[in-house]
């Protein structure tokens, strides 16, 4: 929808309007109607804002939207939905705009805020912690035990071009199927206590009846303490 000369001066009349009465205000609740991914912009709808001529709500021009962390080509960028519209403009996701300028009426999207249609993620998050998800249910949630908490919707998956290194007292993976994967090397065979045994124990059949179990017998020092692989 775009917006005609006269909804821009009815606009900026309702502006001067405010700051005469002593009422200026510097952010504005609105909803995010459309996002521009190549220059992280968006346009929103102004539900205080009515035009008095065609009863619709302020729709903004392309205003940049704020992020806690950028630089040349990198950064955090969140894509909104949007989809506010004139006839349901909650749709889009709820943010605050900062009045930049009153007496044009320009804006800067600031921040999301929830509401009652588009609710926390976490009611129980406790003072001190952190919680970020996203609609496919990947979280990662740090909680005031100390634990990082990192959940995945349907897979997680780490990539790296050279090394991957993780350091712990213990580690343990929990999972119905463990594969270990090698690109041009031989993985290193694991001798676990249950090999032991039955090594230990196994005989050979012979001429008159089994051998004896092996004179060298496995232990300790056989088990595998550190799984490699190539």
């Amino acid at each position: 929808m775009l917006l005609t000369d006269q909804d821009e001066l009815v606009h900026n009349i309702m502006h001067a309007a405010q700051q005469q009465s002593g009422r200026p205000f510097y952010t504005i609740p609105a909803h995010i109607a459309s996002y521009d991914p190549r220059t992280h912009y968006v346009r929103c709808l102004i539900p205080s804002i009515i035009n008095p001529t065609t009863n619709e709500m302020r729709l903004t021009g392309w205003l940049p939207f704020f992020t806690p962390m950028m630089g040349p080509g990198w950064g955090f960028q969140y894509a909104p939905f949007g989809g506010a519209t004139q006839e349901n403009y909650q749709a889009g996701e709820q943010v605050h705009l900062i009045v930049v300028d009153h007496e044009d009426g320009s804006y800067e999207c600031m921040a999301y805020t929830w509401n009652a249609v588009q609710r926390v993620p976490n009611p129980n998050i406790q003072p001190g912690e952190l919680f970020i998800s996203d609609p496919k249910g990947n979280t990662v949630y740090w909680r005031n035990d100390g634990t990082l908490l990192v959940s995945g919707g349907m897979n997680v998956v780490v990539n790296a071009p050279q090394n991957v290194q993780v350091n712990a007292n213990n580690a343990s993976i929990t999972a119905n199927n463990i594969e270990l994967g090698s690109q041009g090397e031989t993985l290193q065979e694991i001798v676990t206590a249950a090999m032991v045994g039955l090594f230990n124990e196994h005989t050979h059949p012979a001429p008159n009846g089994t051998t004896g179990v092996p004179n060298q017998q496995m232990g300790q020092d056989q088990l595998t303490s550190v799984v490699k692989a190539g």
